[in-house]
């Protein structure tokens, strides 16, 4: 939010900032936005509300550099508890009364719903919100009211994942239950595959960003893998009934093993009658849930059958569609999607709710392996391509984040589509990453906060390590075994990768490695230990395949107290 304040100045009533004053807000109405700071959506809300000469008042889930200086305008809440969240604002609305509050995100759309529910605004239900956030409790949901959804089993993070596998049926596809973006989705085709997903999924939650979230991070979802096409509908709910805004249609297989979006087309190319079949689906996935108001966002697979293509629900959140897809709609005489449903929360009227009737699509260029954003190559070229409006970089330099398209427009789905589909594989558009994020580094950061699950999901799942300490282990299972054992047997590990040369296929390592020998080795405890060695990493598919190091030994056992004789014997022994 820091860099975006200015934003603000210009749509609290068009007022100066320096003449912002209660008489003058009062007479307008005023909205509370509830916007994270991790969203790329900011700037279209706040332009719609300035559109509407709303008292705009922004929460964000950190302070603003600018909240000192409009202190009932910026506000910082706690996202994370929704009840704290809502006493806060309880209080803030008995001096400045609200008229509406909206979520942006999916962070936000829980909090909202308890501030409105505490100040009698139009929100959907508390209990209906916190379904949309929680996975399995949707899936519960679905299925008790007869929604076609996917065939879905929990397994318990501490759980063996080998043991897991042997009762699934394939493919599959694991998901955590809290995360969004499909952060974490994987499918898998069989019981090694699933052992390969469940330790980077375990990875993933054990991770400080995700730990923090609490509930639903120890367990995973395992879903039945739905075959064919995919669509996404955007609507908005007025009192529980639907309304259909958008279909998109989304061209590209998505059969995994990843399942990351690319490419958004409406309006649909499906028959009339599946479009409305989609629509009677999502509407009945919204009543399972208990969703009443505002925008929804719901994720579909049209899985063939003899009757034709049914419409089976993957996920409906209470948000509108996410980044910044959004800007492929207008309505009416060109009401943007975030205006509308600004409209529909403050009670205003909506003039039309009829689509432009140019086709139009969204491109999120995927990418190609982990790492830190260093350039984009080629946006002006990209830009030239006929029927592209705009190319979007959204991430900043040195940023570890993904990168994002922009909207088109054109005269019809076929159209707009062709000259997005190429357009990241043109040699003129380009990403480079930074290799210093590597997963050499993703290896030595995980080793040394001592992150077992991600250490084995940096492997392949026959990834292979030879330790010289400890000899050769193969597979998932005997890799996690060996660094238990090496976290039991030592502590204040400091494993510092000084020098790093990586390609795509290897990388090679100098390094520095230091610990203290813990009371597991009686012979050896409270010793510290410190020696210089290199490595070796061979790679498929961006992880390691087999690790093998080189260092010398002799100066590493002494340090662990072994006497001049018992070093000799024991390099012999080594070598031979």
């Amino acid at each position: 939010m820091g860099g975006r304040a200015l934003m603000y100045t210009a749509s609290a009533g068009r007022v100066p900032r320096d003449k912002l004053s209660d008489a003058a807000a009062m007479a307008l109405q005023r909205l509370l936005l509830l916007i994270p700071t991790t969203t790329y959506r900011t700037e279209d809300f706040v332009e719609a509300a300035r559109t509407l000469d709303v008292d705009l008042v922004i929460a964000s889930d950190r302070p603003n550099v600018m909240a000192g200086e409009f202190p009932d305008h910026l506000l910082t809440l706690p996202f994370g508890d929704p009840a704290a969240a809502a006493r806060e604002i309880h209080g803030y609305a008995a001096r400045r009364p609200l008229d509406a509050v909206v979520p942006v995100d999916d962070v936000t759309t829980v909090v909202a719903s308890a501030i409105g529910e505490a100040l009698g605004l139009r929100v959907n239900p508390l209990a209906a919100a916190q379904a949309t956030r929680n996975k399995l409790v949707m899936r519960e949901r679905l299925a008790r009211a007869g929604v076609p959804s996917p065939s879905f089993t929990t397994v318990a993070v501490d759980e063996d994942p080998r043991t897991a596998a042997a009762r699934m049926t394939y493919p599959c596809v694991l998901k955590p239950l809290v995360l969004s973006a499909s952060r974490g989705v994987i499918r898998a085709d069989d019981a090694v595959q699933f052992a390969a997903a469940f330790e980077r999924i375990r990875g993933i939650l054990q991770t400080a960003d995700v730990a923090e979230l609490g509930e639903g991070t120890d367990t995973i979802l395992v879903e039945g893998f739905v075959p064919g096409g995919e669509v996404a509908l955007e609507g908005l709910l007025e009192d529980g009934a639907l309304r259909t805004l958008a279909l998109f249609d989304k061209p590209d297989p998505l059969d995994g093993p990843f399942f990351e979006e690319t490419i958004y087309v409406t309006p649909s190319r499906l028959p009339e009658a599946t479009q409305a079949r989609v629509a009677e689906t999502t509407a009945a996935a919204a009543r399972a849930l208990g969703l009443s108001d505002g925008a929804v966002h719901c994720e579909l697979r049209l899985r063939p059958t003899p009757g034709g293509l049914e419409p089976v629900v993957l996920e409906i959140a209470a948000r509108s569609i996410g980044g910044l897809c959004g800007r492929t709609l207008r309505f009416g005489t060109g009401m943007s999607l975030e205006e509308l449903i600004l409209r529909r929360a403050l009670g205003r009227a909506v003039p039309s709710f009829e689509r432009e009737r140019a086709a139009a699509a969204v491109m999120m260029i995927p990418i190609p392996r982990g790492g830190v954003l260093e350039e984009v190559g080629g946006l002006d070229e990209a830009r030239a391509v006929p029927q592209i409006e705009d190319v979007l970089h959204l991430l900043a330099r040195g940023h570890p984040r993904r990168d994002g398209g922009g909207p088109a427009g054109s005269p019809s789905p076929p159209a707009v589509r062709d000259p997005l589909d190429p357009d990241h594989r043109r040699p003129g558009l380009s990403m480079k990453e930074n290799r210093a994020m590597s997963i050499v580094r993703e290896f030595e950061r995980a080793f040394n906060r001592q992150d077992v699950s991600v250490l084995v999901a940096c492997f392949t799942p026959d990834g292979t390590y030879h330790d010289t300490f400890f000899g050769g282990h193969a597979g998932a299972d005997q890799l996690r075994t060996m660094f238990e054992r090496m976290f039991r047997e030592g502590r204040d590990y400091a494993w510092t990768m000084e020098t790093v040369v990586e390609t795509d296929e290897g990388a090679a390592a100098e390094w520095t490695f230091a610990y203290v020998v813990s009371e597991a080795i009686p012979r050896s405890a409270g010793r510290p230990v410190r020696f210089r060695g290199m490595s070796v990493f061979e790679k498929r598919g961006g992880r390691i395949v087999a690790y093998r190091e080189s260092f010398d030994l002799g100066a590493a056992l002494l340090q662990l107290g072994f006497s001049p004789e018992a070093t000799v014997k024991t390099i012999r022994r080594h070598r031979l």
